[in-house]
């Protein structure tokens, strides 16, 4: 189980959470974190399903760890980057919280690596998982990720990573601007950024 590392935490670590699952969590994290080595600013990413551990070398399967433990196992990882000096902890999500069959691995992620920012990955043109139930409004579900985490640290979703299958490339330009006109978007992860 995790143990509040979190509060001693010299790093940044960020999350992506989803709309729903398969969603690009893993995709989106990756290009978030390339985007920071290129900035040379100190990141890791830390995988955690099986394609994610072979591209980082390293992470944790949650799909392999008894659900009581799972916090505690990426708050290991986390503790590890930290203690390596690394600025920002790039974290892949897995599941979603509003998805019946998967949720306890996504909460169990988001209270072991208790986020300093999350990004909410989102295709617009899936309305419906795999249960039928209706997918919600980007509001919504930032408020409801922010919530989650709001009873022991203040966290936000800091960006919107749209997955476009389905849509032209006018229509996912579209999207991407509609993102962006969001409030939670414009409290953007800039931490240290500005100028840079």
């Amino acid at each position: 189980m995790s143990k509040g590392h979190w509060a001693d935490t010299k790093g940044k670590t960020i999350l992506t959470v989803g709309s729903d699952c398969n969603i690009g969590k893993m995709t989106t994290m990756l290009e978030v974190f390339k985007e920071f080595q290129s900035r040379g600013l100190r990141s890791d990413f830390i995988g955690t399903g099986q394609t994610g551990i072979m591209i980082a070398g390293r992470g944790i399967s949650v799909d392999a760890i008894i659900g009581d433990y799972i916090s505690g196992c990426i708050e290991k990882e986390i503790d590890r980057s930290d203690a390596e000096g690394f600025e920002y902890v790039f974290v892949e999500g897995q599941g979603a919280l509003t998805h019946q069959g998967y949720s306890s691995v996504t909460l169990g992620l988001m209270h072991g690596t208790m986020p300093d920012a999350m990004i909410l990955c989102h295709q617009p043109t899936r309305l419906k998982d795999d249960f039928g139930i209706p997918l919600r409004d980007l509001p919504s579900l930032i408020r409801f990720h922010e919530e989650a985490i709001q009873f022991f640290k203040p966290t936000k979703v800091v960006g919107i990573g749209i997955n476009s299958i389905g849509l032209t490339d006018e229509q996912s330009k579209e999207a991407s601007r509609k993102s962006k006109q969001r409030p939670a978007y414009r409290r953007s992860m800039h931490f240290d950024l500005e100028g840079r």
